[in-house]
């Protein structure tokens, strides 16, 4: 009778634990914190600066500064600073993003320099200017950073310098139009705010003023090669 009595208690301390623990609260599951979800789908604008790096060649198409030599060439080079803004749209499709973008600003490429086989001082060149470019983008977005390529069309507003000993004077030039491509790195600082790395060569195309009264012609080509940095603002995210 006491060893039943015994078993009985054992039985009942083991039952009335399983119910007590039974009645305690279970801990929560541990959440991991939520990863946003970017989107680079909508319109955008910003601002950016840079540096560029640029190539002014001239040629001397008859040979009047260089003594009846056509075609004499003269190279300059030039390190100076750029800036505007920008505006555009993407549309995104799984991680495939597809763009369209304007950039406007001002371009610091003036420079000027004695021409090749002068005789007469003269001296040619090109003035600081406006720039512009309308162009497509194509990337890939890997979580909150996009790579991308982009191209497109750009144009140049600035006009040519020349100066001479020998009586001449020179006509204007039309706004130079040519092409841009590059690429470069874009990436969220927030939902609403992202930075931007970017590089990009421009060729100008060329342009050509004549000398009066004379009608001697020579032709200008301009190419540049740029490196920036800008923010933008993502508009309804």
């Amino acid at each position: 009778m006491r060893r039943f009595f015994i078993a009985l208690s054992a039985a009942s301390f083991v039952l009335t634990g399983s119910a007590v623990a039974a009645d305690l609260p279970t801990k929560a599951p541990m959440l991991a914190p939520a990863v946003p979800v970017w989107s680079w789908t909508g319109m955008y604008g910003g601002f950016n600066v840079g540096w560029s790096r640029s190539e002014l060649r001239t040629t001397d198409v008859n040979g009047f500064a260089a003594l009846a030599t056509p075609g004499t060439v003269t190279t300059l080079h030039h390190n100076g600073a750029f800036g505007g803004l920008d505006v555009g749209y993407n549309w995104q499709m799984n991680s495939i993003v597809f763009g369209l973008e304007a950039d406007f600003g001002w371009m610091g490429l003036g420079q000027r320099g004695l021409i090749v086989g002068t005789t007469s001082s003269t001296t040619v060149g090109i003035k600081n200017g406006a720039y512009g470019d309308a162009t497509a983008r194509l990337g890939i977005a890997t979580n909150n950073m996009l790579w991308y390529l982009k191209g497109g069309w750009a144009a140049y507003d600035g006009n040519r310098t020349f100066s001479t000993t020998a009586g001449f004077t020179a006509g204007n030039i039309n706004t130079f139009n040519g092409w841009t491509g590059g690429g470069g790195v874009e990436f969220r600082l927030s939902q609403n705010w992202t930075g931007k790395l970017e590089y990009l060569h421009f060729d100008f195309g060329h342009q050509n003023f004549v000398l009066t009264p004379a009608g001697w012609p020579f032709r200008e080509k301009l190419t540049a090669d740029t490196l920036k940095v800008g923010v933008n603002y993502l508009f309804g995210h």
